[in-house]
């Protein structure tokens, strides 16, 4: 939906509405259109070949392909140009109007990018395929370009490097006969688990970090990357380079090394103070002590199913009870210091029960707005509105 005003002007495309309804035939099932291959690869010359299948309980009348080239947003054409208007080509079926078929499609390119291909079958009352589940690819599509590398001289930490203060440090050089997109850094404990951005390992699945470029876009840059700060244990440290078009090193640059916190370290000490007014309270962690106390990180237990964070929260407790407080300080190396007090809530004197009140409703029709202003003491005054339809 767009808005044209009186001297001509037009919504511009970004701030047009849209809504993307999928109306399906009463009995009739969405056919379904896949790609044989779904990853990410890179092609050497100006032509795919795509094949793979399409299903639909009443017949597959046609499978169409988009492919988008994400360098320009331009799309190939029926007559092989390429434009910005979406288009889609017509694959070839084995069989049909059969309620399942293989298609092949062979496309000759225009143009070197980076293609989004996305398959789509139609059945034979024409209804298309709504979900593109299985039937999306990515061509990396840059005949004669060279895979980029990381130097083999400049690359640091070398093999069996001890780090010393529970963080891991990643430099080196990254070329590419073209020009540099980024380097990514992968850091492996000994389960096989992957560093995530915040230190922990809790996962195999590959999980990269982008370290830092002096100079994108150059068919040379230096790169630098620094961990935070990890448990002790050894490590597998695992870089690849990553070119302007996607492209990916072949192969990674792994190097083995340890880490260990620096000596002496000790656990910090936790200590907080308490001031409550009535059921609100406050407290203070900042009196807590490490060797370095502007990195602790604080984690607090109220006592009453909520927790919290930072070294100055607040909580609201709800019931009269004496509940236990317990903090946790934990200090940039991972080593904790924990302590607990209590806080004593008692129901204020005069506290009575809340007055319910409902008021004559008002209605239209069959729909009836029952109100409860007024419920509470007067100084805790609530509004309560609710609609209900009678029947």
């Amino acid at each position: 939906m767009r808005a044209t005003d009186e001297i001509g002007l037009t919504t511009s495309s970004t701030n047009q509405g849209r809504l993307t309804i999928n109306a399906q035939v009463a009995g009739d099932a969405f056919p379904d259109g896949r790609l044989n291959f779904t990853g990410t690869d890179a092609s050497e010359v100006l032509h795919l070949d795509l094949a793979s299948t399409a299903t639909d309980d009443k017949g597959v009348a046609a499978v169409r392909v988009a492919l988008e080239d994400h360098d320009t947003g331009r799309y190939v054409q029926p007559n092989g140009t390429m434009a910005a208007a979406f288009a889609t080509l017509n694959a070839t079926l084995a069989s049909p109007n059969a309620t399942s078929t293989t298609w092949t499609l062979g496309v000759d390119l225009p143009t070197k990018g980076e293609f989004a291909v996305t398959a789509f079958a139609f059945d034979t009352v024409g209804q298309q395929d709504t979900s593109t589940s299985g039937a999306t690819a990515r061509y990396l599509v840059y005949p004669g370009d060279l895979d980029p590398t990381l130097s083999e001289t400049l690359f640091s930490p070398t093999e069996g490097t001890a780090f010393t203060e529970a963080r891991i440090f990643v430099s080196g050089r990254a070329e590419d006969d073209t020009a540099m997109g980024e380097v990514e850094v992968a850091v492996v404990n000994s389960a096989g688990q992957y560093m995530s951005s915040s230190g922990n390992f809790t996962s195999t699945s590959q999980s990269w970090r982008s370290a830092f470029l002096n100079s994108p876009g150059t068919p040379g840059s230096n790169f630098s990357y620094t961990t935070p700060v990890i448990p002790s244990g050894a490590y597998t440290v695992r870089a690849r380079a990553i070119d302007a078009y996607g492209q990916v090193q072949a192969v990674p640059r792994d190097v083995h090394v340890t880490v260990t916190a620096p000596a002496g370290n000790v656990a910090p000490v936790a200590s907080f103070t308490t001031s409550c007014s009535q059921n609100v309270c406050g407290f203070d962690g900042r009196a807590s002590t490490d060797e370095n106390a502007p990195t602790l990180t604080y984690s607090w237990n109220f006592g009453n199913g909520r927790t919290g964070s930072g070294p100055v929260p607040t909580t609201t407790y709800t019931t009269a009870n004496t509940f236990t407080v317990t903090l946790t300080v934990r200090d940039e190396y991972g080593l904790t210091g924990t302590t607990t007090g209590t806080v004593t809530i008692a129901e204020p004197a005069g506290n009575v029960a809340p007055t319910p009140v409902i008021n004559q409703p008002a209605c239209t029709a069959l729909v009836c707005n029952i109100s409860g202003v007024g419920v509470g003491r007067p100084q805790h005054r609530r509004h309560l509105q609710l609609p209900v339809e009678l029947r």
